[in-house]
């Protein structure tokens, strides 16, 4: 077993120790507790960010973590923009995106391919938009019990990525091959309707909170399939 499983594991458990005090601090406001969890945040963020170094370089191939999902759990896992107010519940509901895909990094078989350096890069931007989109998904599941504002930087930094990325990738695919959707198009088919359901959150009325909170999951979802 390579060093980065016990270091997403124990990612893993700082997840869920972030999350109890969270949900414990809905309950207890103290300034200390927001204070702790986004310190457990950013540690584990960072350790999250050392497995994936360690998946590409010294343990590939020597066990199950997906460095594309741990990559993902990283980006997710860091803390909100949003100062840790009167609403700890929120973060705690936030965290859950990354605990999924941290766990997924455990399950899920990576592809041994090795892509050339600019695939490489692309893959590394796309498993950054799907950190992203999970980090705007565990708003949207606060938003959905109860209504809150626009989504903050957070979905700003995520149109201007994917779409860096759909446009290079687009670009990149017709020099290579005269075309930008070459067979199968099915993966970039998905990426483009992906970045269009984002365009489609972005420009929603904030009359509409639950709706906009509810096509942000399902975009969310869309787009770390598309990574995967």
């Amino acid at each position: 077993m390579g060093a980065a499983i016990p270091l997403i594991q124990l990612s893993l458990g700082a997840l869920l120790t972030a999350t109890a005090l969270a949900t414990w601090g809905n309950f207890r406001p103290r300034p200390v507790t927001g204070r702790a969890v986004r310190i457990i945040q950013w540690v584990t963020a960072v350790c999250l960010l050392g497995a994936t170094l360690l998946l590409l370089t010294v343990d590939r191939g020597s066990g199950k973590p997906s460095p594309i999902l741990t990559l993902m759990a990283a980006v997710a896992t860091l803390p909100s923009w949003r100062p840790f107010k009167r609403t700890p519940w929120r973060t705690a509901v936030r965290i859950l995106p990354a605990m999924i895909l941290t766990i997924g990094s455990l399950l899920v078989e990576p592809d041994d391919t090795v892509p050339a350096l600019c695939g490489a890069m692309m893959h590394a931007a796309l498993a950054a938009c799907g950190g992203l989109a999970a980090r705007i998904a565990g708003d949207a599941l606060g938003t959905l019990v109860r209504p809150a504002a626009r989504p903050d930087r957070t979905l700003a930094a995520l149109l201007i990525l994917l779409t860096l990325v759909v446009g290079l990738d687009a670009l990149i695919t017709l020099g290579q091959r005269g075309i930008a959707w070459p067979e199968p198009a099915a993966a970039r088919a998905l990426l483009a309707s992906t970045w269009l359901l984002w365009i489609a959150v972005r420009i929603l009325p904030d009359r509409q909170p639950r709706l906009r909170a509810a096509l942000s999951i399902g975009a969310s979802l869309l787009l770390v399939t598309a990574a995967l």
